[in-house]
């Protein structure tokens, strides 16, 4: 027998995550996966696969877009918050790759 008001239901194991779990699988390589995210994301790797930040920030500067708050964020946050900065900048094919 159940109170009123009580749940029959099985609990759900809560998840920490602000980004609800239908994103997170969305994005389980860390990016949108557009053509800005997956060339950004070549071109700031480090030689083990995560952002190498010296780069990125070269790239952010080179194109105007750097915000000196953003070296208090991870890297991952950095890229992603540049990344959002460079695509209107991509639209119109501005984006200034420059060597690797």
């Amino acid at each position: 027998m159940t109170r009123p008001g009580k749940r029959t239901t099985a609990r759900r194991k809560r998840s920490r995550s602000v980004a609800a779990a239908e994103y997170r699988a969305r994005y389980a390589d860390g990016s949108c996966g557009d053509d800005l995210a997956v060339r950004l994301k070549q071109r700031v790797a480090a030689a083990d696969g995560s952002v190498d930040v010296a780069k990125l920030r070269q790239l952010a500067e080179a194109n105007g877009v750097w915000v000196s708050s953003y070296a208090d964020l991870n890297p991952g946050l950095q890229r992603m918050t540049i990344g959002n900065r460079l695509r209107p900048l991509a639209r119109r094919g501005k984006v200034k790759w420059g060597r690797r």
